[in-house]
């Protein structure tokens, strides 16, 4: 039972001696630097001058609170290290003219692959402003997390991401039909960690440790014999 106990002992301490290696990977479209802060109203002219050089979406407003809802998708495209698994990620999204503060919710559509974010997206967006929303040619930065459910799909190394808003809006002379809005920037911050040992593989590390153990206790025994130090010492 004392063997079994170092045995367990030193297995443990193998385990905490591994390390739970972690990583971040970011991938990135649009303009990450335009300087707004989340709250501002920059004018059309400065959001265009920031989405300029951009690729698609971010590079034009998408659809216009006079004739057209924004609607647009987008692929993210990154690069695990090796041998890590994704264990947690974050979808940011930088946005002016959301319209929050309108009547009801202003984001119809939002998902990355089949994962479903609309609800998250819309409570962001509600929440802005002590939750009356976004306010006609706001600014924001929204962040969602994604849930477990969603984490092994980022394992392939691409992600796809689609946004849908609709109406109302917000117009300088108050609601609008439909809600266009300019898609500045969208990050999506996966975090990955090496995988641990799973549970099956306690009994190996039991036994490895255990017969290192007895190993370490035999030369011990060894050693303490003058007679067998003698002849190993004059074999070496």
């Amino acid at each position: 039972m004392k063997r079994v106990h170092f045995a367990t002992q030193a297995a443990f301490a193998f385990l905490a001696l591994t390390p739970l290696i972690k990583a971040n990977v970011i991938a990135s479209l649009g303009n990450t630097a335009s300087g707004f802060t989340t709250g501002s109203h920059p004018t059309t002219a400065a959001v265009l001058a920031a989405l300029a050089g951009s690729p698609a979406p971010f590079n034009a407003f998408c659809g216009s609170d006079a004739a057209a809802n924004c609607a647009a998708n987008w692929t993210f495209s990154y690069l695990l290290p090796a041998g890590q698994l994704v264990s947690g990620a974050t979808l940011t999204l930088g946005i002016s003219d959301i319209d929050s503060a309108a009547a009801g919710n202003q984001v119809a559509s939002f998902l990355i692959g089949a994962t479903d974010l609309t609800a998250a997206l819309n409570t962001v967006s509600e929440g802005l402003n002590g939750g009356t929303g976004a306010t006609n040619g706001e600014y924001d930065v929204l962040t969602v997390t994604l849930p477990s459910a969603a984490l092994s799909a980022l394992q392939s190394g691409s992600a796809n991401v689609s946004l849908s808003l609709q109406g109302p809006g917000l117009g300088v002379l108050g609601s609008t039909t439909f809600n266009g809005a300019g898609l500045v920037f969208s990050t999506l911050d996966i975090q990955t960690a090496s995988p641990t040992p799973e549970p099956a593989e306690l009994p190996l590390l039991l036994t490895a440790a255990g017969a290192l153990i007895a190993m370490r206790a035999r030369h011990k025994k060894n050693r303490s014999r003058p007679g067998i130090a003698l002849v190993s010492e004059r074999h070496l």
